[in-house]
Parts: structure tokens; sequence; C-alpha cells
């Protein structure tokens, strides 16, 4: 009958063993998917971001363009470093808000009819837009 309890506290033992290693990697799997979704709304964010400065830029050229009569050059405004450094500040900031990690790369697109705002974050990219008249379809 000895052999038996002892028999008995080793599977007990092992199969509490099995039990740990998979609540372990239960663990583990719930911490990275909780990190690529903290990661994720945080690149989201620096790209809402960085496309409200770009529209802030924008609705600043329009307004100018309109008080002056003239025609709104789409591509300056999408071009400056103003622009460009505006947005890039903004998604950095969004970014770190959020538990997002650095801004690697801010580029701005005018084509068919909508400025495109794309960020790259640790290897992945992120886009928001808004419509605008000005860029034509290229």
């Amino acid at each position: 009958m000895r052999d038996d309890r002892g028999q008995a506290v080793l599977l007990a033992a092992f199969v509490i063993a099995i039990a740990a290693a998979v609540l372990i990697g239960l663990q583990l799997q719930q911490a990275r998917a909780f990190a690529l979704e903290r990661s994720r709304r945080a690149g989201e964010a620096a790209a809402e971001a960085a496309t409200t400065a770009v529209a802030d830029a924008y609705a600043a050229a329009l307004r100018e363009a309109v008080a002056k009569k003239r025609v709104m050059d789409i591509g300056r405004v999408i071009g400056s470093a103003a622009t460009n450094d505006a947005a890039r500040a903004a998604a950095a900031e969004a970014s770190a808000a959020n538990g997002g990690s650095a801004i690697d790369d801010v580029t701005l697109h005018c084509a068919d009819r909508r400025v495109e705002v794309t960020i790259l974050s640790s290897g992945a990219s992120y886009r928001a837009g808004f419509p605008a008249g000005e860029c034509s379809r290229r």
C-alpha cells in the first residue's frame, strides 16, 4: 500500500506542475495580447492626432486663401516642414499618452480628393485622413 501512496503523490505533484505551467502560459499570452492591443490603440490614436494637426494646417491655409481670394496650394501645405513637424509632435504625444512606442515616421499624401496621413511606429503603420477637394486624382 505504501507504493500506491507514493505513486499517487507523485501523480498529484505532476498534475499540479502541469496546471501551473498552463496557467503561466495563459498569463504570458494574455499579457502579450494586452500589449499588442495597447500598441494598436496607441498607433491609431497617434494617426488620428497627426491627421488633426494636418487638418488644422489645411483649414488655416484654406481660410487664408479665401480671405486673399486666391487658390490654395495644397502641396505647399502638406509639404511644409511646419505641417510635418506638427503632425509628428501630435502623433508622438498621443502615442505616449496611450502607452505606445516612439513614432518612427510620418508621411503625408494628397490624392483622390483626400489627404492621407500615415505613421510608422515599431514597424506597424497606421493611417487616417480627411477629404480635401484640392487633392486631384493622380
